[in-house]
């Protein structure tokens, strides 16, 4: 029941403002330097690929650059290291219609929304200073947003970064009997019969997911261009 709830949303911002904002932080500063360090990797790979393609072209001049090209691109998808396996709930998610109640810009991140308050949200960046809001209030940590994609009826852009809600991988990850490991990031190839090709950024595959279990990780552009449409 709604007591239950209430408990259990207890229980999580209280283990949130005793260690978790903490810890979450820590991985957060971890997430990003393994993304530093994947991104000079990448760098570094294209330039090797860069290189070879220059020298390759210089021996083969009948071979025309179009045919070149994706031998680069393989050489930096095979670097160590640039697989996207660690994924951080909330990082990167955009709360379009939700602004923050204390710095009024719209939520990066995850949201913190006061289950007691009519309409009360506030971003990662401003929640440690809540120390003037009413004591006792509990706050709802939302790593996704709260809006139904396929109910506002926006088709996503294809290419765009996105991750698979919490409840689509429960249900996903089961395959065929069979237990699979995904990973919660990838990115929409395209739709087709009302399912986007899902491609999993650990490099295992893709598969077919309904628009309501996608989360959008989207740039500012991307979001003014959805809000525009």
């Amino acid at each position: 029941g709604k007591c239950t709830e209430v408990q259990v949303l207890r229980a999580r911002w209280q283990s949130w403002i005793s260690g978790g904002r903490e810890a979450y932080k820590a991985f957060q500063k971890r997430l990003n330097r393994t993304a530093n360090t994947q991104q000079r990797a990448l760098q570094e790979a294209l330039e090797i690929g860069s290189q070879a393609e220059d020298a390759e072209m210089q021996s083969q001049p009948a071979e025309s650059p179009r045919a070149v090209a994706p031998k680069a691109k393989a050489k930096a998808k095979g670097r160590p290291g640039m697989k996207g396996s660690m994924v951080l709930g909330g990082n990167g998610v955009r709360h379009l219609l939700t602004s923050c109640s204390m710095c009024s810009k719209t939520i990066l991140g995850p949201r913190f929304r006061c289950i007691h308050c009519a309409s009360y949200s506030v971003c990662q960046r401003c929640e440690p200073k809540l120390a003037n809001h009413p004591e006792g209030h509990v706050f709802e940590i939302m790593f996704e947003d709260d809006l139904d994609w396929e109910k506002a009826d926006v088709q996503l852009p294809k290419n765009l970064r996105a991750r698979l809600r919490f409840t689509a991988l429960q249900e996903t990850g089961n395959t065929q009997g069979r237990k699979r490991s995904l990973s919660a990031e990838g990115v929409l190839r395209g739709i087709k019969r009302g399912k986007y090709n899902f491609e999993l950024a650990d490099g295992s595959g893709s598969i077919e997911v309904s628009p309501k279990d996608v989360q959008p990780l989207l740039t500012q552009k991307q979001a003014e261009r959805l809000s525009a449409a």
